[in-house]
C-alpha cells in the first residue's frame, strides 16, 4: 500500500511509542541482558520463549515465526490493522495529532475506503429502518419464526431490504453518495444503458463487520422462493469474502480461547442469543487459507460445526488442511439429530451445545468415526480395507501416544487384531520411505540444462551469507565511517535478495542526499516491510561496527555468493560458465 504519511511523521509516532511499553500489554516481557527483553510470542504457541526485543533499536523479532519489525509492524499484527489504522493507533495512543489534508494524505485509496464504510453505514441504516416500518413486516416475521429476540436483532443490525427497484439506491444519492460509489460498494448494479438498480431487493439484510468493527459488506436472504437464497455483496476495495469471517468482530471480544466456525449467518446470531459468544462463519465462500490464518491469531482452538450432509464432510475435509500448517487445534463437533447448530440449538438450547464444544472430536476420532459409518465390517474385504484407511489416518498423527491410544480404541470397536493394524502402518511407512527414496534419485538423474545464465535471484543463498548481508547492513547504518570506508564496495550485487538490493540502494541514496542514515529512516521508508528489516536489525550477539568488520563482510559475502554460483552452475550444467566462476573464486581468494 502506498505511504501517505511523511517519513517525519511516522518517526514521530515511533519515538513516542516505546516497543516495551506496546508489547508488554500483548505478553509477559522478561529482561535479557542488556537492553532487551525475551517473551512467548503472541502469534505462534510456544514454550520456550523466542520472541525477542531489542529495547535500544526499538524493534522485535520472532525466532521461532519469523515476525518481526518496529511498534507499528507489531499494532498491525497484534490488532489486525491495516498500515493507516495503525499508524492511527499508535498516534491516537500518544496524542499526536494527524492532519486532515495535505502531503501527509496523498493516498487517494485510503479516502475512498473511508467513503465506502460510511456508505455501508448509512446503507444500513436504510435496511434498519426499513425493516421496522410497515414495509418490513413479513421480514420482522420471518426472524421472529427464526427465534431471534428484538434485542438480537439489533445488536446484529439486521434489515430489510424492500422489494423495489432502486430505494437503497435513491436513499444513498440523497445523502450525497455518488453512483459510482454505491456500484462500487456493492449495494447497485449498473446494467448495460448505465441505469443504476439495487442488488439487494426483497431480502433480510445481514449486515458483515470486520475485526475493526467497520461495516464492509451485507449477506442477503431471500424472502420469497425465488432466485438465490443468500447473495452477498461483491468484492470491493474494503471486502474480500476470502479474508472475512462474519460476526468474528463480537467473537474475538468474547475472551475464549476457543472459536467456533460454523456455516451460516443464522447459526451464528441463533448460537450468540444462545450464550454462544465465540460463533463466526464464512462469508458464503469456502473456507480459505487467509480465514484460517485470521482464526488461529484469535484462538488457540477451532471448532468445526458444518453439516452433517456430504457437502458439509468435503468442507471440514478442506478446513483441516487450511489449519494443518497452522499454530491452532482443531476440532470438530457433531450436530446429533438436528441438520444444522440453528436447528439444534432453537430446539434443545445453548446448554448442550456448549456440551458438545466441549466434548469436540479430534481431527484424528473425527475421520476414524467416518470410517465407521462407511465400511460394512462383517465383510471380510471391507474390513481389510478399513484397516489400511485406518492406518493411512493414524500415519498422520504425530504424537506417539495418542496414536498409541487410537490404535486401541480401533482394534477394540472394529474387533481387529491390533498386530494387524502396526503391520499395516509399518507397510505404509516402508512405501513412504521408498517414495521419498526414489523422488530424491529421480531429482538427481534429471536431465541438465546448458546455457544457464545464474542471475542473483536464480542462485540459493548459505546462512552465512545472509548472516553477513545482515551484519554489513547493520554496521553501514550504524556507523557513517564504516560506510564511507567501503562506500566503493557496497554494492548492490552483494545482495542476491530483492529486497535486500532495496535496502542497500536507499541506504546509499540516504548518505548521498542528506549525509546520515539511521535505522528509524531505513524503517520509515520500508514500513510495509518492517518484518523482512527486523529480521536485519534484531540479532542475537549482534557485532561492534568497524571498517575491518565490514570489510571481512564484504569478502565472505563474495565467496558464499560465488560458491552458490558455482553450484547453480554445476547443477545447470553449464561447464563453460563453471571454469569462469571459479577461476573467479581463485582470483578472489588471492586477493583476500
Amino acid at each position: 500500500m502506498p505511504n501517505r504519511y511523511s517519513e517525519d511523521l511516522i518517526a514521530q509516532i515511533l519515538a513516542a511509542n516505546d516497543i516495551v511499553s506496546v508489547v508488554s500489554q500483548y505478553a509477559e516481557l522478561k529482561r535479557s541482558g542488556s537492553g532487551g527483553y525475551v517473551a512467548r510470542c503472541p502469534f505462534h504457541r510456544e514454550k520456550t520463549p523466542s520472541f525477542h526485543i531489542s529495547e535500544d533499536k526499538q524493534l522485535y523479532h520472532c525466532f521461532g515465526c519469523g515476525v518481526g519489525g518496529s511498534v507499528l509492524q507489531f499494532i498491525m499484527a497484534a490488532e489486525n490493522l491495516d498500515f493507516p489504522d495503525a499508524v492511527k493507533y499508535l498516534a491516537d495512543r500518544a496524542n499526536i495529532p494527524i492532519p486532515e489534508s495535505g502531503a501527509h494524505y496523498s493516498d487517494d485509496s485510503y479516502k475512498r475506503k473511508k467513503q465506502l464504510y460510511a456508505l455501508n453505514v448509512d446503507a444500513a441504516r436504510f435496511f434498519y429502518e426499513n425493516l421496522n416500518s410497515p414495509d418490513g413486516t413479513q421480514a420482522r416475521a420471518y426472524l421472529r419464526s427464526r427465534g431471534l429476540s428484538d434485542t438480537t436483532i439489533t445488536s446484529f443490525g439486521l434489515g430489510f431490504a424492500p422489494d423495489t427497484w432502486d430505494s437503497a439506491t435513491s436513499a444513498l444519492v440523497k445523502k450525497g453518495y455518488s453512483k459510482a460509489q454505491i456500484v462500487m460498494a456493492g449495494i447497485g448494479i449498473q446494467n448495460d444503458k448505465g441505469h443504476v438498480y439495487d442488488r439487494f431487493r426483497n431480502r433480510v439484510m445481514f449486515p458483515i463487520f470486520d475485526v475493526r468493527g467497520n461495516i464492509i459488506a451485507f449477506g442477503g436472504r431471500a424472502l420469497k422462493n425465488e432466485g438465490a437464497k443468500y447473495i452477498n455483496s461483491p468484492e470491493s476495495p474494503i471486502y474480500s469474502k476470502g479474508r472475512n469471517l462474519f460476526a468474528l468482530n463480537l467473537a474475538k471480544k468474547n475472551g475464549t480461547e476457543t472459536i467456533v466456525l460454523v456455516e451460516g449467518y443464522m447459526d451464528v446470531i441463533t448460537l450468540h442469543q444462545n450464550g454462544i459468544k465465540s460463533a463466526v462463519a464464512g462469508c458464503g465462500t469456502a473456507l480459505t487459507a487467509e480465514q484460517a490464518r485470521l482464526l488461529s491469531r484469535y484462538a488457540k482452538t477451532v471448532c468445526l460445526c458444518y453439516d452433517t450432509d456430504d457437502a458439509g464432510r468435503k468442507a471440514a475435509e478442506r478446513a483441516f488442511e487450511m489449519f494443518d500448517s497452522l499454530d491452532c487445534r482443531v476440532r470438530v463437533i457433531s450436530v446429533p439429530g438436528a441438520k444444522d447448530p440453528d436447528e439444534y440449538v432453537r430446539t434443545v438450547g445453548g446448554e448442550p451445545f456448549q456440551k458438545l464444544i466441549d466434548e469436540a472430536k479430534t481431527v484424528a476420532q473425527y475421520r476414524i468415526d467416518s470410517l465407521f459409518s462407511k465400511y460394512n465390517l462383517s465383510d471380510a474385504a471391507e474390513k481389510a480395507d478399513f484397516a489400511l484407511d485406518a492406518a493411512r489416518i493414524l500415519l498422520n498423527v504425530k504424537n506417539a501416544v495418542e496414536r498409541d491410544e487410537y490404535k486401541k480404541s480401533i482394534a477394540l470397536r472394529a474387533d481387529i487384531d491390533i498386530r494387524a493394524l502396526e503391520d499395516e502402518l509399518r507397510r505404509l511407512n516402508r512405501k513412504n520411505a521408498r517414495r521419498t527414496v526414489s523422488e530424491e534419485v529421480r531429482k538427481s538423474v534429471a536431465p541438465k540444462t546448458r546455457g544457464t545464465q545464474i542471475a542473483l535471484g536464480d542462485i540459493e543463498v548459505t546462512d552465512a551469507a545472509k548472516n553477513a548481508q545482515s551484519a554489513l547492513i547493520r554496521m553501514v547504518v550504524a556507523d557513517k565511517s564504516v560506510y564511507n570506508a567501503v562506500r566503493d564496495d557496497f554494492c548492490e550485487d552483494l545482495f542476491a535478495d530483492e529486497f535486500l538490493r532495496s535496502v542497500a540502494r536507499y541506504i546509499k541514496e540516504l548518505y548521498s542526499e542528506r549525509g546520515v542514515c539511521d535505522e528509524a529512516a531505513v524503517f520509515a521508508h520500508f514500513a510495509s516491510r518492517e518484518s523482512l528489516l527486523a529480521q536485519v536489525f534484531v540479532a542475537r550477539g549482534a557485532e561492534n561496527a568497524s571498517v575491518k568488520a565490514a570489510k571481512d563482510c564484504i569478502l565472505r559475502i563474495r565467496r558464499e555468493l560465488l560458491d552458490a554460483k558455482i553450484k547453480a552452475a554445476e547443477k545447470a550444467g553449464d561447464f563453460a560458465l563453471l571454469q569462469k566462476l571459479i577461476s573467479e573464486s581463485k582470483n578472489l581468494m588471492k586477493g583476500g
